[in-house]
């Protein structure tokens, strides 16, 4: 679909569009969407609000509105697979992502959401004013949101990439795949980001705010197994930037019930901490050690303070040692 799409009247702010269709309950296979769009509120390129399956589209659409996905602008109990960006965003608002701004379920709807196989080359950027700000900005996904307390749903994110750069400077929750808000069992895997990132605080090369389950459900619900999520397999190679919750893998990881950060690989600059900068957990209140690491590592002459070495949780090697064809690599 190529054209002009252009809505009239004041109340720009609330309005639902699209290039292909505002609400998808079926299957939209192989469309294209390249248009010139101007007075609108929220956008997706394919589809606005997703509640079906988009596959192996491609949106070209360049954008600046409030809430805005290269291929839907909310996904819910949905599959996105194969699907690309190419658009440029400007971003005034919340929900921001060069696939999808925002994904999430539908409350007692027990259908999975999976994000499969997307790769953004769109450059997202800042078009607030001084003294305005937004959250939620990612490469891939900008908001995350599953609440187990009223679905067994999950959400996989799987084997997608971003090449594009991720300027948010007045922004909270930035990521090169997903910004942030993550909740729920929520699971990153096999995803790389290429592109540099910028934001305020909780800024990460895959996940600028991994939250997990909130802590009041899983103290109140006691004896309820909670679902968990991880961060697994991923790898920045993007220059991360900002002014607190700065990592290279995720600005800050908090779990409650045993998520996992694991197997994951930072060569990126990192003006922050190479991996993770916020840790938490809720030990304290005897839910037991609550997050998981393993195998994670880092290439320490890339830290831009090397004070940031995160003592033992993370391993360091040297760049010669992370490229070309050595085992360290391979491992």
């Amino acid at each position: 679909i190529v054209g002009n799409l252009f809505t009239s009247g004041s109340n720009h702010s609330q309005r639902l569009s699209a290039g292909i269709c505002i609400f998808n309950r079926g299957t939209i296979y192989q469309c294209v969407s390249k248009l010139q769009v101007g007075n609108i509120g929220f956008f997706g390129g394919i589809a606005c609000e997703n509640l079906g399956n988009i596959i192996s589209c491609t949106n070209y659409t360049n954008t600046s509105y409030s809430s805005v996905g290269g291929i839907c602008c909310r996904g819910f109990s949905c599959h996105i697979v194969d699907c690309k960006n190419y658009g440029n965003f400007k971003i005034h608002g919340e929900e921001t992502g060069g696939i999808c701004g925002r994904v999430c379920h539908v409350a007692y709807n027990n259908t999975d959401v999976n994000i499969i196989g997307c790769t953004n080359y769109g450059e997202i950027s800042s078009g607030q004013s001084y003294g305005e700000f937004s959250s939620n900005v990612g490469g891939i996904i900008g908001h995350c949101d599953i609440d187990a307390q009223t679905t067994t749903a999950k959400c996989k994110i799987k084997n997608c990439q971003n090449f594009g750069t991720v300027q948010a400077d007045s922004s909270i929750y930035v990521g090169g795949i997903v910004g942030g808000e993550i909740m729920g069992p929520v699971s990153i895997e096999n995803c790389a980001n290429y592109g540099d990132v910028t934001g305020m605080y909780n800024v990460g090369g895959i996940a600028g705010e991994y939250f997990g389950n909130d802590p009041l459900w899983v103290i109140e619900d006691e004896g309820y197994t909670y679902p968990t999520g991880r961060i697994i397999n991923c790898y920045n190679f993007g220059y991360i930037q900002g002014e607190s919750a700065v990592g290279g893998i995720a600005g800050s990881f908090a779990s409650y019930c045993g998520d996992t950060l694991a197997h994951c690989l930072n060569i990126g600059k990192v003006e922050g901490s190479a991996i993770c900068s916020g840790n938490y957990d809720y030990e304290g209140w005897d839910l037991g050690d609550s997050i998981y690491y393993d195998s994670n590592y880092y290439d320490a002459q890339m830290l831009v303070d090397t004070s940031a070495n995160e003592e033992g949780m993370y391993e360091w090697r040297f760049t010669s040692q992370l490229t070309g064809d050595t085992p360290e690599l391979r491992a």
